[in-house]
């Protein structure tokens, strides 16, 4: 143009293993932003999230700084199964847990959406499979029973997993490559 070359820039399609404290948000006052962590970042690019996950929360992120793609993954991605992992601070019991799979199925039967599941791992931990929007009605369920959450780790989202990714670690993927 006017005599000189230009080229596309291609968008940036990132996955990345979110450690805690840090926030799905191009910018925040009192929390570091993930986009910090990806070292091939340019200051021009404005990115997006297909899914989000809170400060304390970490695992599963997908972001790119295509808004298209960004706001089309995020509705496909809603409708999707989640896999979650969630350690306790404390030993849950066998009534405990009890418990939480009724509390689940009445929350799974009171509304349209997918079905939730919850699978114990250990003494402390559970595998909890259902949809984005219905984590906080089992972290409501867990609250309602004192137990205090130590971590939740979004592990799977659809297809797509965490596989061996390493906490604060990403990969940068082209479009076609993430399925979910």
């Amino acid at each position: 143009f006017d005599g000189k070359r230009i080229s596309i820039a291609g968008y940036h399609y990132i996955v990345l293993h979110k450690p805690a404290s840090y926030v799905c948000k191009t910018k925040d006052t009192e929390f570091t932003s993930i986009v910090e962590l990806i070292n091939s970042r340019t200051e021009d690019r404005t990115y997006y999230f297909a899914n989000s996950l809170g400060p304390e929360q970490t695992g599963l992120v997908l972001f790119t700084d295509d808004a298209r793609w960004a706001n089309r993954m995020r509705k496909k991605l809603s409708k999707k199964t989640c896999v979650y992992m969630v350690n306790m601070k404390s030993v849950i019991s066998e009534d405990q847990f009890r418990q939480i799979k009724k509390a689940s199925v009445a929350a799974s039967d009171s509304q349209i959406g997918a079905t939730i599941g919850v699978q114990r791992q250990d003494e402390r931990s559970l595998l909890l499979l259902l949809n984005q929007v219905r984590l906080q009605e089992i972290l409501d369920i867990l609250c309602s029973m004192e137990l205090a959450i130590q971590t939740i780790r979004l592990q799977k989202l659809g297809l797509f997993s965490l596989g061996d990714l390493k906490e604060g670690h990403y990969l940068e993927l082209y479009e076609n490559e993430i399925k979910v």
